[in-house]
Order: structure tokens, then C-alpha cells, then sequence
């Protein structure tokens, strides 16, 4: 997540999930496209598809404990993912903040279900797999994953789309719990170390977000994953602008 959530415009498609609003900004559809460029459409039009469901169900991870936890959540997907929001509804007595969710462990769990839906929903596609006897194999990182089975997968249409879904929901959901601004690990970096120590707690995880980007930008661009490089490089920027400016605010109410 780069920026907070876009302002609304007629060109939104809109519809509810499980009593939860979603909103889907035309940017979405066409950065999914730019970054799934193929010259065949049917590859593109899978890759989006793809985007789409593994996005929405990280978002809908958030959305449903911040729901537990009593909020209204609405769901947003945009230029670069999504974000899954909501108003903290504090009053004058401050009683929001005795909620559940506004515990650091309220708040890590909140941060760490978008990943975990992301890793569930692969792992149904994994079970899947071998409860119908198909091999089929991927590489997450260096790691070679591959079920056991023993019939093949012969249409490269149905292939894509499952290689699509592993890549997205495990490779992203990894690297989204880095400790690094504004991925959800940086989100859980922050409630620690403000638990741990409230007065310089968020600079110092605004130090470990900026190192972290840093090393992975540097890494990235090492292994030639340009788009990465770029976009964990804009990361540690930006937590550097954040120390800079002495950006020590905090409060509940943020989006994931």
C-alpha cells in the first residue's frame, strides 16, 4: 500500500462480500494489466484474474477480524493491491480504545490475516491438487513445492492460472511480513515496538522498516526483479521521509 484510500469516482465498480463493501478503482484493472503485459490476451486476462481473487481475499482477511473485533470494515482494491479500512469511532470517553482490537495483539492479528488468507486460499488450491491426483509443481523463492500426484495438468491455460495463484498468495504473502512500511510485517514491527517501548517505539521500527526496504531493494535488484527493486526502494524512501520529518503519530484506525 502506497497511498491512503482514493477518493471515489463514477468509473468505481462497487458490490458487497459477506455484508462487507468492496470497491474496485478502474486503476486496479489497469496496473494488473501493465504488470501481466502479454501479447496473449488469454494469459493477461488469467493473470488479472488472478490479481484479483488473491487480492481480494488478503483484503477480505483483514476486513473479517477487524469485523470480530466490532468495526464496520469496507474493502478497497487500487492501483498497487488494496486496503481493507474502517473508523475507529472514538468518543469523547475514549472507550474504543478498550476494545480487543486495540491491543497490540488485536492489532498484529488484524495485520497478519491478510497473508494468512492469502496462504489458506493456497493451500485449499495445494489440498485440491492432490485430492484429484494432479502433479504439479512451483518454485517459491529457491524452494521447490510439488504434489504428489500423478496425472498431468495438459491445458497451459489452467497451468498459468494455478502457477498465477502460488506465485501471488505465497511469494507476496511472504514478502508482505517483511518488517517494511506499509506491508503488513511493518505494521506488525510497529505494534511491537511501541508495546516494548511506547515514547521511541515507532522510530525504531520506522529505522528497521527503513534497513529492511534497503537490503530487499538491494537484493532485488541483484536478482534482476526490477519492478521489486523499485517499489521496496520507494518503501525505504518513504520511511526515511517519515524519520525526517519526525512523522511520530500514532493511533488506531489504520488501513491494512
Amino acid at each position: 500500500m502506497l497511498i491512503g484510500e482514493p477518493p471515489e469516482n463514477q468509473y468505481d465498480l462497487r458490490f458487497s462480500l459477506l455484508g462487507i463493501p468492496v470497491r474496485i478503482h478502474p486503476f486496479f484493472w489497469l496496473v494488473s494489466v501493465l504488470m501481466g503485459w502479454s501479447r496473449d490476451p488469454k494469459l493477461v486476462l488469467i493473470w488479472v484474474a488472478s490479481v484479483f481473487v488473491s487480492i481480494l481475499v488478503h483484503e477480505m482477511g483483514h476486513a473479517l477480524v477487524i469485523r470480530y473485533y466490532g468495526w464496520s470494515p469496507r474493502v478497497t482494491l487500487y492501483s498497487f493491491g488494496g486496503l481493507a479500512s474502517y473508523s475507529p469511532g472514538y468518543g469523547s470517553s475514549f472507550s474504543s480504545y478498550k476494545r480487543n482490537g486495540n491491543t497490540t495483539l488485536g492489532q498484529i492479528a488484524i495485520s497478519f490475516a491478510g497473508p494468512a488468507a492469502g496462504f489458506l486460499l493456497a493451500g485449499i488450491i495445494y489440498g485440491l491438487l492432490v485430492l484429484t491426483n494432479y502433479q504439479f509443481s512451483f518454485f517459491i523463492f529457491q524452494w521447490l513445492i510439488e504434489t504428489p500426484g500423478t496425472k498431468l495438468i495438459t491445458n497451459p491455460y489452467l497451468f498459468y492460472f494455478l502457477s498465477f495463484m502460488f506465485y501471488i498468495n505465497i511469494y507476496w504473502g511472504i514478502m508482505n511480513l517483511v518488517p517494511v512500511y506499509p506491508l503488513d510485517g511493518g505494521k506488525i514491527s510497529r505494534e511491537i515496538c511501541v508495546a516494548m517501548n511506547i515514547r521511541e517505539g515507532l522510530r525504531i521500527s520506522l529505522i528497521i522498516s527503513l534497513l529492511a526496504a534497503g537490503c530487499v531493494a538491494l537484493f532485488a535488484f541483484k536478482m534482476e526483479r526490477t519492478f521489486v527493486g523499485i517499489m521496496f526502494a520507494m518503501f525505504a524512501y518513504s520511511s526515511y521521509q517519515q524519520l525526517s520529518g519526525g512523522n511520530n503519530s500514532y493511533g488506531g484506525g489504520r488501513p491494512w
